[in-house]
């Protein structure tokens, strides 16, 4: 494969793990949530960021597991690799739903994400995720107690 053709298939797979990870949080996939990262991959926003697969798992399963549902849509896909090193900036914006928050069912999230990541020999993967939120509106107790750890991202 030449070198243009090698750079335009490791974006799509690049772009590609970006997706499966919505998918994932969505449809409250674990395993192929994990499958995005590197078994030592830090996730998170900021200082409340976790490291390893256990934890990935943890930290999105206690706000995902009460929702009645989750819309996480990325878009605006920037890719730059170098040999086995990549990193990519992608927007996101997320949407919780809980029927059960009397005040109101809704929790809307959006921003950007930070990641860099590492081809491995099962693919690329995120070796780390960190997002950055710009603007929130909604119930922020819809996430649950979970909100005080990942309520700037999601």
């Amino acid at each position: 494969m030449n070198d243009f053709l090698r750079l335009l298939a490791d974006e799509r797979e690049i772009i590609g793990v970006g997706l499966r990870y919505a998918r994932a949080l969505d449809s409250k996939d674990y395993d192929t949530l994990v499958s995005c990262f590197t078994e030592d991959a830090a996730w998170g926003v900021g200082d409340s960021q976790v490291s390893g697969h256990q934890a990935i798992v943890a930290r999105a399963s206690s706000v995902l597991n009460h929702l009645d549902a989750s819309q996480h849509v990325t878009t605006n896909f920037e890719v730059a690799v170098d040999g086995d090193r990549g990193i990519m900036r992608s927007y996101y914006l997320a949407t919780h739903v809980s029927h059960t928050n009397p005040v109101e069912p809704h929790f809307v999230v959006a921003g950007v994400y930070h990641d860099e990541l590492i081809r491995t020999p099962a693919g690329w993967r995120l070796r780390s995720r960190v997002l950055t939120t710009w603007w929130q509106t909604g119930d922020p107790s819809v996430l649950g107690s979970a909100f005080s750890a990942i309520a700037q991202g999601s």
